[in-house]
């Protein structure tokens, strides 16, 4: 299902992006941050490692010039034992084994001291490569957050924009429901009871010429009688009997008027949309458009009739329902329809469904939509709802609209 953003949720999207942008570079500088202290620690021990290691290789310098000379004395005791003293001779051996000692114990603490140094050079090189991409990120981040935080400002425009967009739209839905309102009250409370006040009085006229000499066996025709059918043989028409069919006619006249009028009113806008709620609305105009149809079967399916909602909401789903019923009768040659609504979760569903020719939506978009169709898609999107049609060819038509809702009214 389509997931529909109202211009508040963007925004508050889009602060929460900057926020957490914010929040990801300053924990990123922190890191940083800790990279270039931990660089600094593990340069310092370095630079220990690198006087340790000068120091011991002055040693190992003094402890081999120490073995050569230890050597070349005992080289020259062994050439000669006679000149030496026994102790002389000991003491030559026990120096020359000493120096090579130290030369070795001095040695191995160089190669030792080496390999630390080796390795702490390594350790400090990578943790100052990742203290530099840390600076990188932190400059990249920087520069989307100032961008993001720099257009804030005109996104906010143009949310702001948006949303007087909808209101407007809002607004224009619920002047035209009021001018339909208004207008249905001036036709029901004026001509509408004008002409049902000629009504009564051309009975009353009709009763009167009847009532008149010559007027025996001149009643009003029966229903489905023609009025200007000749009377019974042994009767005369006179003037009496002219006058009550001449009545006949206007009145019967006049009724079809008050009834087309009383259509249009209820068009412009039914009353118990206003009195009852959209259920009752819906139902009464389905019963009509049953009866006055002759042919399709009409169902109707709902699941809570007195739960009211935001005015303009329900005069909006009456208006879809009617569009889309009123397509199926006059384009569709539909037989069966059917209209389904539901409220759940602050949501409103409508499916308006008809087994009709049908016709291909996405070829009817390509050329720019019908009126009927795209009236009704923008009414949803101005009530920040969602507008889907499924149709083909020879398969029918089912029009499903989704639209948020309040509860208001009361029950």
């Amino acid at each position: 299902m389509k997931t529909e953003l109202s211009s508040q949720r963007l925004e508050e999207l889009l602060d929460h992006v900057i926020a957490q942008v914010r929040d990801g570079r300053e924990e990123m500088h922190a890191m940083a941050e800790a990279a270039h202290g931990e660089e600094a620690e593990l340069q310092r021990r370095l630079d220990q490692l690198q006087h340790q290691l000068l120091r011991v290789a002055d040693q190992v310098d003094r402890a081999s010039r120490e073995a050569y000379r230890s050597r070349h004395r005992l080289m020259l005791v062994n050439r000669d034992f006679s000149r030496f003293s026994e102790e002389e001779i000991r003491r030559a051996y026990h120096d020359a084994q000493e120096a090579q000692l130290e030369l070795a114990t001095q040695q191995e603490r160089e190669r030792l001291l080496r390999l630390q140094r080796d390795e702490q050079e390594r350790t400090v090189r990578m943790v100052r490569q990742l203290a530099e991409r840390a600076d990188a990120l932190v400059a990249q981040v920087s520069v989307a957050l100032d961008f993001l935080q720099g257009n804030l400002e005109a996104m906010s425009e143009q949310l702001q924009d948006l949303r007087a967009r909808q209101e407007m739209g809002r607004r224009v839905i619920a002047s035209v429901e009021e001018e339909r309102r208004r207008l249905a009250r001036e036709i029901h409370d004026g001509p509408a009871q004008a002409i049902a006040n000629l009504v009564f009085r051309a009975e009353i006229c009709q009763r009167l010429a009847q009532a008149l000499p010559g007027a025996a066996g001149t009643g009003q025709p029966a229903a489905g009688q023609d009025v200007a059918e000749k009377p019974a043989p042994g009767t005369e028409p006179g003037v009496a009997a002219t006058l009550s069919a001449e009545l006949g006619r206007i009145r019967e006249g006049v009724q079809e008027s008050l009834r087309e009028i009383r259509t249009i009113i209820s068009n412009l806008r039914p009353m118990a949309l206003d009195d009852l709620g959209l259920v009752p609305a819906v139902r009464r105009f389905l019963e009509g458009v049953q009866t006055g149809s002759g042919g399709p079967e009409v169902d109707f399916h709902y699941d809570d009739e007195e739960t009211r909602m935001e005015p303009e909401k329900e005069a909006a789903l009456f208006r879809l329902v009617q569009e889309a019923v009123q397509n199926a009768l006059r384009h569709a040659r539909a037989q069966r329809i059917v209209v389904r609504l539901e409220l759940t979760a602050g949501r409103v569903s409508l499916l308006v469904a008809d087994d009709g020719i049908g016709f291909d939506w996405e070829a009817v978009q390509r050329r720019g939509g019908t009126y009927g169709l795209m009236h009704m898609r923008e009414r949803v999107e101005w009530l920040q709802g969602s507008f889907q049609v499924e149709s083909r060819p020879g398969r029918g038509t089912r029009i499903r609209v989704q639209i948020p809702v309040g509860r208001g009214g009361g029950t």
